[in-house]
């Protein structure tokens, strides 16, 4: 009678981890499929498009720049198409490390009013189609300064962030875009 009882208590904590364990590996291959494309938007619309310039981005051209390019990397970037506001857009979220300091400052510093080597910038984006350029405002967050039609961030010393550019398009075949640092300063960007 003793040993009835032990294989149905057996059974009964057997059931529950092996319910466990399966939704387990059914989570873990969810997540691993989903990762399989890291353009993958959570609406289901992907997008393929390639960044073009990855790496330290050019400078806008200054003459007291000898290699013509700024301290500023464009690290990575994803995009996806969505809505905004209820505007169809391809968002692009941009990962940017600022590589200046107090003691390499940005282009157009006065160290009397930038000792924490804070850098000013301005990017613009531009999308692409089978190698053609498509229009597309950006209409990025309304609350960054905007400033020759596009916002203006600061990123200190060392930081990386991501930065979203949201471009306003209803053309679903962006297959490139490229990034481009348009103004840098020490300071805010007049």
């Amino acid at each position: 009678m003793v040993a009835k009882k032990e294989k149905r208590l057996s059974r009964q904590r057997l059931l529950p981890a092996v319910v466990l364990a399966l939704v387990f590996v059914l989570a873990t291959v969810a997540f691993a499929c989903s990762s399989l494309d890291p353009a993958f938007s959570s609406d289901g619309a992907a997008s393929d498009a390639e960044l073009n310039n990855a790496g330290y981005l050019k400078l806008p051209s200054l003459p007291t720049q000898d290699n013509g390019y700024s301290k500023l990397c464009l690290t990575s970037a994803t995009s996806r198409y969505d809505t905004h506001e209820e505007q169809a857009c391809f968002i692009i979220n941009a990962t940017i490390r600022n590589d200046y300091s107090a003691q390499d400052p940005p282009p157009d510093s006065f160290p009397e009013h930038n000792q924490m080597g804070d850098t000013y910038f301005i990017l613009w984006t531009t999308l692409y189609a089978e190698g053609k350029q498509i229009n597309a405002t950006e209409i990025t967050n309304p609350n960054a300064i905007p400033v020759q039609g596009s916002p203006q961030y600061v990123f200190g010393a060392g930081q990386t962030g991501t930065i979203e550019i949201v471009m306003a398009t209803t053309n679903q075949n962006v297959d490139s875009f490229t990034i481009k640092l348009v103004a840098i300063g020490g300071i805010p960007i007049p």
